[in-house]
């Protein structure tokens, strides 16, 4: 599984904070802060994953997302797109 959350929490311990920031990534997230409970998880659960994690970027910092697209994530290069 994948933690959006977990990653972007590390952005809050920089110092200095970060000019600019690059995600590389090939979906919405399948994990929060722990192990998920279920082996499988809804589009629309990751999709809530990803903008609970999305509320930890820090304002005015551009983010860059390079999407390496996944078969079977379709709401994931709308999401990315427009945080």
């Amino acid at each position: 599984g994948t933690s959006l959350i977990n990653g972007l929490s590390v952005l809050q311990h920089m110092t200095p904070s970060p000019d600019n920031i690059f995600l590389l990534t090939d979906s919405l997230p399948t994990m929060g802060k722990s192990t998920p409970w279920k082996k499988k998880i809804s589009g629309a659960k990751r999709l809530s994953l990803f903008h609970e994690a999305v509320k930890l970027l820090p304002n005015r910092i551009p983010v860059n997302v390079i999407l390496y697209h996944m078969e079977g994530d379709p709401d994931a290069a709308s999401a990315y797109w427009r945080p």
